[in-house]
């Protein structure tokens, strides 16, 4: 995708509706599935991310940012985006296309314009390591497509309600960085 003088690694996309968007997920066909969520909860702040291939749990990664007295849900939404990402250039074989699911619209929206929203230096990082990520794979010719999705929360989407599971579980414990 580009925008301006601006290249992107991953393209965006919020359906117009909550049933067009659970009709989408249901119908894609994306081997690789990544469910994130980010989370205030228990005075602390977290994220976390699931990776899904062929509908099995595969992988998980959990972040605890810190105290919500110093950390927002905004930062964790953001976390979330660089920890998936994390996952796909550790993960051995990638097929494409690849979707990340995410239940908050803002933070999509926020990689169209990083320098002009709060957590700038998050979505910076969000999108080197999307085109780290691009480059890893561009000498074995694989067109990697990238796709950041809204969707739902507590939409009884399974990936996406065990996301929000573990981001509760990341921002409840100090210690939570996990793999």
């Amino acid at each position: 995708m580009q925008q301006g003088n601006r290249t992107f690694a991953y393209t965006s996309h919020i359906a117009i509706d909550k049933a067009q968007t659970i009709q989408e997920h249901d119908e894609s066909q994306d081997e690789i599935k990544i469910y994130s969520d980010g989370s205030v909860h228990g005075g602390g702040v977290g994220a976390a991310v699931i990776l899904y291939r062929q509908g099995k749990e595969l992988w998980s990664l959990t972040y605890h940012l810190g105290s919500d007295k110093h950390h927002t849900v905004y930062e964790a939404e953001i976390v979330r985006l660089t920890l998936a990402v994390q996952l796909l250039i550790h993960e051995r074989s990638m097929t494409s296309p690849i979707s990340i699911f995410i239940d908050n619209k803002a933070a999509i929206l926020s990689g169209a314009n990083p320098s002009s929203s709060a957590g700038s230096y998050l979505i910076g990082k969000f999108i080197r390591l999307t085109h780290a990520l691009k480059e890893k794979y561009t000498d074995q010719e694989l067109n990697l497509q990238l796709l950041v999705r809204w969707i739902p929360g507590h939409a009884g989407v399974p990936g996406n309600e065990k996301a929000d599971e573990e981001a509760k579980r990341a921002a409840e414990s100090p210690n939570n960085f996990s793999a």
